[in-house]
């Protein structure tokens, strides 16, 4: 399965890349057999808090209530030096 690669630009550019980590998620999960509404918990990486708004109305537009336990971390870097967000989630499957 490919997965568009998240990389820090501009912030214009934020709100479609930290969205892009939501789709990528949902790829995944679903590839694995469960889905979004089955997460249970969350823990979203990201280099800046400065996103932090935009995190959690994210998380309220991909997650339906009750909504999964999470944390956001602020990192000083991720899997690549440009990269922005990476999230982590535990799924029921099935």
């Amino acid at each position: 399965m490919q997965l568009e690669q998240i990389h820090t630009t501009p912030d214009p550019y934020a709100p479609y890349l930290l969205s892009q980590a939501f789709r990528n998620l949902e790829r995944v999960l679903v590839a694995g057999g469960s889905s979004l509404r089955r997460v249970i918990e969350v823990t979203i990486y990201l280099t800046s808090m400065r996103h932090f708004g935009k995190i959690v109305a994210l998380r309220r537009q991909w997650f339906a209530p009750p909504y999964p336990a999470d944390t956001i971390v602020e990192v000083a870097a991720l899997y690549a030096p440009e990269a922005m967000i990476e999230i982590e989630a535990i799924a029921a499957a099935g």
